[in-house]
């Protein structure tokens, strides 16, 4: 597994609508779960066990960080979910 790619960003960026019903991680076609990463890149529908964008970030840096209840322990998780990054 790979970081995201530009193409997946772009495609996340191309759905206006923010959430739909039923408003979780089960909807398909809206911007917050194919963000979020519970949606795939190329066609936009949830399927289980997916983790694209968001998740994906977690389980490519790996360590705390790809551990759900310890992610918030690693040093970097704050400055990812404040997008403070360093080139």
């Amino acid at each position: 597994m790979t970081f995201p790619t530009k193409e997946e960003v772009i495609f996340a960026l191309r759905f206006e609508t923010f959430d739909l019903p039923p408003y979780g991680k089960e909807s398909s076609c809206n911007f917050k779960n194919i963000l979020e990463g519970y949606a795939i890149t190329k066609t936009g529908y949830r399927f289980p066990n997916v983790h694209t964008l968001h998740n994906q970030v977690h389980i490519v840096v790996g360590g705390a960080m790809g551990d759900v209840p310890s992610a918030s322990n690693d040093p970097i998780f704050p400055l990812y979910h404040s997008f403070v990054y360093h080139v």
